[in-house]
């Protein structure tokens, strides 16, 4: 409670968005990331985990979000901000 209070979030979905900042950090660095490593170095039990969650952000697989030419241009023109550690 502590926790939500002074961030705004949960622990487990603070969590969750650090992970995710990862994930964009990954495919900014190589666009064609190996995506099993990608899960297990950034945390997710499996591929899977990581799928699921890359389409509950975006709406769409990681293989299709990086084939669409729409996608995000921050990511692609690697403008993604970095997480201050």
């Amino acid at each position: 409670r502590l926790f939500r209070n002074d961030v705004g979030l949960s622990p487990k979905r603070f969590l969750r968005l650090l992970r995710w900042t990862k994930v964009l950090e990954a495919i900014r660095r190589s666009r064609a990331p190996r995506w099993r490593d990608l899960s297990l170095a950034v945390g997710y039990a499996d591929q899977a985990h990581l799928i699921n969650e890359f389409r509950s952000y975006t709406g769409v697989s990681p293989t299709a979000f990086l084939a669409d030419p729409l996608a995000d241009p921050m990511l692609r023109h690697g403008a993604v901000p970095r997480p201050r550690h």
